[in-house]
């Protein structure tokens, strides 16, 4: 029976990267900056900042409309051009601290958004909802509670999934409007995002499910933590892809020979 090189290239890729399929996959996106999605922001990044709220919605809501809750209170999440952006694509946006912050309450939304003040903020109980199958959106750079605070209180939530915001005890001074170039799905047909002064994002350890892209000047601006990611490094796609290669010429090689000696 062939079995064509494709298929054993992406039979190799989902052994070694442990790609899963079934139940929801969790999700995190964590921004370094609550600026990206302040007013100022969508007017200092236009169109870019509202194409990047878009594709998280749509990421979280898994390619349809979706039902989200902004827990806080804070101009990064409240601002009424988010806002718009998304209820004109026919998602549901609720922006609100006074929502009960329990894990059976979380779990009535496809996505929850957190910046600034974290009110009845749980980690264990946002955890869950994660491990559960949710999907969390997290802005640093509030400057709620100065920065040593605000790393030590979103990492409780973050460091389980190997992300962090640097507790280094500043902000990163990265501010203005900054080019995106990236290849990240995320930020398709963005081309800009506006910061101002954010909490640099950092990856603890190698983890499979989570990735840190670095848009300008090297920094960590944007995190992704997905549960059902799981690919392997560009390092270790190197090693593999030359390997299937070889093997499919020798099963090529095999397969003549077999019929070579069939007609003998």
């Amino acid at each position: 029976m062939r079995f064509p090189l494709r298929a054993a290239m992406m039979a190799a890729l989902f052994s070694l990267g442990g790609l899963t399929t079934g139940a929801q996959a969790g999700k995190i996106v964590v921004n370094h900056d609550d600026w990206t999605f302040r007013d100022v922001g969508f007017t200092n990044a236009n169109p870019g900042a509202a194409t990047f709220a878009l594709n998280i919605a749509s990421y979280f809501a898994g390619g349809g409309t979706g039902n989200f809750l902004a827990y806080s209170n804070n101009p990064g999440l409240t601002g009424s051009t988010l806002a718009n952006t998304l209820t004109g694509a026919g998602h549901t946006w609720t922006a609100s601290l006074s929502v009960p912050f329990t894990l059976a309450n979380l779990a009535t939304y496809d996505g929850v958004f957190l910046t600034g003040n974290p009110g009845a903020y749980n980690a264990t109980v946002l955890i869950d909802y994660v491990n559960g199958g949710g999907s969390v959106y997290l802005g640093g750079g509030s400057g709620y509670g100065g920065a040593t605070f605000e790393a030590t209180n979103w990492n409780a939530f973050l460091n389980p999934f190997s992300l962090g915001f640097d507790t280094a005890g500043q902000y990163n001074q990265v501010s203005g409007t900054r080019a995106v170039n990236s290849d990240l799905f995320l930020v398709d047909g963005v081309d800009s995002l506006f910061y101002a002064n954010g909490l640099t994002v950092k990856r603890l350890q190698f983890d499979p499910n989570v990735r840190v892209f670095s848009f300008t000047s090297g920094f960590g601006a944007l995190a992704l933590y997905d549960s059902e990611l799981q690919l392997p490094e560009a390092g270790t796609l190197a090693l593999i892809v030359p390997g299937l290669v070889v093997l499919g010429f020798a099963a090529r090689r095999r397969r003549a020979a077999r019929g070579a000696l069939s007609r003998a």
